[in-house]
């Protein structure tokens, strides 16, 4: 889990946050909601073996995630530059778009729920060229229900005497059920900016999603606990130590890479698990492990397999 939150982040997670507390307190939503149900175009994999955490991959059964996944995400170089518009949910990616929001079986690859927004995106994803603002969905609870939710910047057409008028768009998806859910709202043309701004500078830090967080700033990577302990940091010269290059962060682990490959170090301790992953992963949980095939742009999970 990233601790470092850009403005657009913030905005899209407080939007989301008062137009479902909105609707669920009775207000209707606007006219032009809508409403999206599962798609189960084939029929699901046999539920995968989870571990808590993954420290090994099975890299012959990897399935390819859509191109949202990486979009505008990817140098040139076939290396990950901006953070992904992915969050992993148990055995589902929720993947965002500037315009699309997608629940995606890890297991399969199938897309079993696709929501696109109802207006025309102020950055259609398909027309991307300088780079993708899309940032990872947000899940929360709300009204007893778990929702993955995404934000879309759009413009809404004009008729008559009626100006276009920009509107941020809500996609969720109840990650019990599948449904989505689509909701609107009006929105003056400097906060709609702000949804999808990018920005933040300083050390990128993740939460393990216990008790540590661990921070990348400057070549260096160092951990503090949740009362702001330091507990390790490298590179550690004495101990003729290097830091690795740190791709995700998850229950008790910090998965990264350094010129010898993929290595797993411990959360609070700093040490080298006894461990072979494959890859290093981008995004992880007990079910699967995220990574570029062969430095393409191709997004692919690999089901976690110890």
């Amino acid at each position: 889990m990233h601790m470092r939150r850009t403005p657009g982040r913030l905005a899209a997670a407080a939007i989301a946050a008062a137009i479902l507390s909105a609707c669920a307190g009775g207000n209707p939503p606007a006219p032009d909601s809508a409403d999206a149900t599962p798609q189960h175009s084939a029929p699901g994999a046999p539920p995968a073996a989870a571990y808590d955490p993954p420290t090994a991959f099975d890299l012959t059964k990897g399935v390819a995630l859509p191109v949202e996944a990486t979009r505008g995400k990817v140098t040139m170089a076939g290396s990950i530059a901006k953070p992904l518009p992915l969050t992993l949910d148990g055995p589902t990616a929720y993947i965002a778009a500037t315009d699309s929001l997608q629940a995606v079986d890890l297991a399969t690859g199938r897309v079993k729920t696709m929501i696109t927004a109802l207006h025309q995106a102020l950055r259609p994803s398909n027309q991307l060229m300088d780079g993708n603002p899309a940032e990872a969905p947000v899940i929360a609870k709300v009204a007893g229900k778990r929702q993955a939710m995404a934000a879309f910047l759009t413009k809404a057409a004009g008729q008559g005497t009626t100006a276009d008028r920009l509107v941020v768009e809500l996609a969720t998806v109840d990650t019990a059920t599948g449904t989505g859910k689509q909701f609107t709202r009006l929105l003056d043309g400097a906060t709609g900016h702000e949804v999808l701004a990018l920005g933040g500078a300083g050390a990128d830090c993740r939460h393990d999603g216990r008790s540590v967080t661990v921070c990348t700033d400057d070549g260096s990577v160092f951990a503090v606990d949740d009362n702001a302990q330091v507990l390790w940091k490298l590179p550690d010269e004495a101990n003729h130590r290097i830091a690795p290059t740190v791709t995700a962060v998850w229950h008790g682990l910090v998965y990264g890479s350094t010129s010898h490959g993929p290595v797993i170090l411990d959360t609070r301790t700093g040490a080298d698990r006894p461990a072979t992953p494959g890859i290093a992963p981008a995004a992880v949980d007990a079910y699967a492990g995220l990574a570029l095939k062969n430095d393409a742009n191709i997004l692919v999970a690999y089901p976690a397999a110890g």
